[in-house]
């Protein structure tokens, strides 16, 4: 980040290499609790080098509306730690990048504008305290205190993941392999709101004693050849899909999507007190050319209403028709909600509406709404 005392190009070099006492750079704020870092500014641009596992502290960690910030690591599955030693939010306006795996920690919450980028590495961004020693293997953050939000772009290689108090996307979060939002210190109320888009093999969002809010799109499709869809999950006291739209068809095979719990498991649980899906939300396990349509699952504790479309049709060119099962321990609600899962060139697949008795529901093959249960 650009500093505000010097105007002519400044080249940091901060090694810490089994130092009892770090060292700072008073010019940027900068500590050095681990690792090999170099810094250097120049113009609106900054370049950080840092070695693997390296952990860095900050007074404030903000991107201006004209910065930049390049983050350069030695591979891929490299790790930086930034803690941000602050009492206000991260405010990130315009680019960072990366390589490896960032982990930004701020217990005062992240805020990402509507001009952010990050862009190329995999992104942690952390709203909690935790202990950075073998982050990747130990992954476990305190209740998160701050709020993750992001209004912009985040454009990952491999890995994002928002781990805050409260979680809202409106953006953009796309990742080759896996998308995390995670609300650990949900306390029955409005704990992840995503409206905008989510792209990832795999899509994961938890918030157990919250409320989780879809209106946007999430989708873990795969158009590869030979391929199946990915996997979407979402988890919470309170699940909504309102207009949203969640796809995991894939070329060879639909996905999985499990909204609230497990599927026809023994001593089943469902972690989800309440699940609906309106009217306006569809959701897709379709295989589009071959192989099977994939499995839906809509569950909860108390009660399921289902007002939808949901697709687990079997692929174009072969494939049997797939699994959907809306479900509750106590109380379901279909009202005008419709499931397709036929097959062109396969068996008709399913739609089961309680699987602890294991009853079956026969659709009218025109409109694909229930005709009678089969037990």
């Amino acid at each position: 980040m650009r500093s505000k005392n010097f105007i002519i190009p400044m080249i940091f070099l901060v090694f810490a290499l089994c130092m009892e006492v770090p060292l700072l750079s008073s010019a940027l704020n900068l500590q050095v609790l681990k690792g090999e870092v170099s810094v250097v500014e120049q113009g609106e641009g900054t370049k950080i080098y840092a070695s693997d596992n390296s952990i860095i502290t900050y007074n404030a960690f903000n991107v201006e509306g004209q910065e930049t910030i390049e983050i350069i690591q030695p591979s891929e599955e490299a790790t930086l730690i930034i803690q941000i030693e602050s009492n206000a939010p991260t405010e990130i306006k315009n680019r960072l990048i990366a390589n490896g795996h960032v982990y930004i920690i701020n217990p005062y919450g992240i805020f990402l504008d509507k001009t952010a980028h990050l862009e190329k590495g995999s992104f942690h961004l952390i709203g909690a305290e935790i202990q950075t020693e073998n982050i990747h293997e130990n992954f476990n953050p305190a209740p998160s205190t701050g709020d993750i939000v992001n209004h912009g772009w985040i454009e990952a290689a491999k890995q994002v993941r928002l781990v805050g108090r409260h979680i809202v996307n409106s953006g953009i979060i796309s990742a080759t392999d896996s998308v995390q939002l995670i609300d650990n210190n949900a306390k029955d109320q409005l704990s992840v709101l995503h409206t905008g888009l989510i792209e990832a093999k795999e899509v994961f969002i938890e918030a157990y004693k919250g409320t989780c809010e879809i209106y946007g799109r999430i989708e873990a499709k795969n158009r590869i050849d030979g391929q199946y869809g990915g996997k979407i999950s979402i988890q919470a006291e309170h699940i909504r899909l309102i207009g949203a739209y969640l796809d995991v068809s894939g070329d060879f095979g639909g996905g999985f999507v499990n909204l609230g719990g497990d599927l026809l498991t023994k001593g089943q649980t469902f972690k989800a007190k309440r699940t609906s899906i309106d009217s306006t939300s569809i959701i897709d396990a379709s295989a589009i050319v071959y192989g099977p349509g994939g499995e839906v699952l809509a569950g909860s504790r108390e009660l399921t209403s289902f007002d939808g479309e949901i697709f687990a049709k079997g692929g174009l060119k072969g494939g049997d028709g797939g699994l959907v099962v809306t479900t509750s321990l106590s109380q379901l609600g279909i009202y005008v909600g419709t499931v397709h899962v036929n097959a062109t060139s396969g068996l008709q697949g399913s739609w089961i509406l309680d699987p602890l008795s294991r009853k079956e529901i026969e659709l009218n093959s025109e409109t694909n709404r229930c005709l009678q249960v089969k037990k």
